[in-house]
């Protein structure tokens, strides 16, 4: 009986977490994709990648560490039989996913113009400056994605 009970209990779990796995993955494999098409330009190119992946990640980490909060608020409302859908979770996730979009896309904007203060070479320095812009634009959609995944996965 405990037996069965703990098994049934794994395949629960496994089947709970594999889409979590493939989003993680597949949220990584975008650096990797940049590197490869980038790969076949120069090493400047794909050397100016991974320094502006980089400098983008702690910007992207602050709003998906964030935006954690969103699952556990609603997995508590669930919890306690209240519908956060009517209680203002969701409203509130994506106003405060579009809110903190704004602020680091402003933000990451502003410090793309101090790249080359932080020391890289001359030769890298506009190409990561283009990719931070550009990659600057995936940042709402990345968070209000972020949003609704937690929302959903509570």
């Amino acid at each position: 009986m405990l037996v069965e009970t703990t098994s049934k209990r794994l395949r629960e779990l496994f089947y709970f977490t594999v889409p979590l796995i493939i989003g993680q993955v597949g949220q990584m494999l975008f650096s990797v994709g940049d590197i490869f098409v980038a790969g076949r330009y120069s090493t400047e190119s794909v050397s100016s990648i991974g320094v502006a992946a980089g400098i983008l990640s702690p910007f992207i980490m602050i709003g998906v560490s964030t935006l954690l909060s969103v699952s556990s608020v609603t997995a508590k409302m669930r919890g306690e039989d209240k519908n956060p859908h009517q209680n203002g979770v969701w409203g509130s996730g994506m106003s405060l996913a579009l809110a903190l979009a704004f602020l680091i896309c402003l933000a990451l904007y502003i410090f793309t113009f101090f790249v080359e203060d932080i020391g890289l070479t001359n030769e890298i320095v506009p190409l990561v400056r283009t990719y931070l812009l550009w990659v600057n634009i995936s940042i709402f959609p990345a968070l209000v994605f972020q949003m609704v995944k937690e929302y959903l996965q509570a």
